[in-house]
């Protein structure tokens, strides 16, 4: 702790100071048997410590996109190599978060990256019936999952609209996106069978046209450098980050109970 303070305590001292003042709030989390993590419905001050250090800085094209710089990205890495999202789709929930940290690409190809995505956040989503009822919280916000769906869908939708409007030579349309910021009474809604088939058919057609639209484009369109925008390649990297379906997570243990 004395390391820490004197890493940060002169730039944050704020969030330094709430972490020493909380230390055993803060770390209470971790009396509770790591099988139980991920399970647990509270607002864990590990994961909500650092969200109001810094304002969130967004990406141009989606306001759902955010996490806090400076302290908050060094407190805790986001992975920058692909993953093996199996075996145990709950074994990654809260593992990642969104970020307008400039995407990193391999030798996947961009169409499937998407298509893989939503089909991962539809793995969960069947498990999803099984919800109790209560929000959970992530970083500094809660989900549902007829929130996740419906940020999974608007993410996806914005950024198509950014694609879209780039390969016409316009600029994509501003944001007035409420996004993750409010929670909807249709969010707290049921989360039936019915529900997750309709997600299923409102998903997977956004992946097709996804797939569809990059597979008509070159190397060259997908790499062309515009500006201090991604490159649409980029784009559709940032699509692979599945934090709305794992901050709901997977929910078999509570459909077993």
């Amino acid at each position: 702790m004395a390391a820490f303070k004197l890493a940060y305590g002169a730039k944050f001292g704020k969030a330094v100071a709430k972490v020493v003042d909380d230390l055993d709030e803060l770390l209470a989390f971790y009396d509770f048997p790591v099988e139980h993590w991920v399970h647990l419905r509270t607002t864990n001050p590990i994961e909500s410590t650092f969200a109001t250090s810094q304002p969130p800085q967004r990406c141009t094209a989606c306001d759902n996109c955010s996490t806090s710089q400076g302290l908050h990205s060094s407190a805790r890495a986001e992975p920058s190599q692909p993953y093996d999202r199996e075996p145990g789709l709950s074994s990654l929930r809260r593992n990642i978060r969104m970020s307008d940290d400039t995407p990193t690409t391999d030798g996947r190809n961009p169409a499937q990256v998407i298509q893989d995505a939503v089909e991962y956040a539809l793995r969960l989503a069947e498990t999803w019936p099984a919800w109790d009822g209560q929000p959970i919280a992530a970083e500094d916000r809660v989900y549902t999952p007829h929130k996740a769906i419906r940020r999974l869908a608007d993410h996806l939708l914005d950024h198509l609209a950014e694609l879209e409007a780039r390969l016409a030579g316009q600029s994509p349309l501003p944001d007035h996106w409420h996004a993750s910021a409010i929670t909807t009474p249709a969010d707290v809604a049921p989360f039936t069978h019915d529900d997750l088939d309709e997600a299923r058919s409102r998903l997977t057609r956004l992946a097709q046209i996804w797939s569809l639209r990059l597979g008509a484009l070159d190397d060259e369109r997908l790499d062309r450098v515009e500006g201090d925008a991604w490159t649409l390649r980029q784009v559709a990297f940032h699509l692979d980050n599945t934090f709305y379906a794992d901050a709901v997570g997977d929910l078999t243990a509570e459909r077993e109970v």
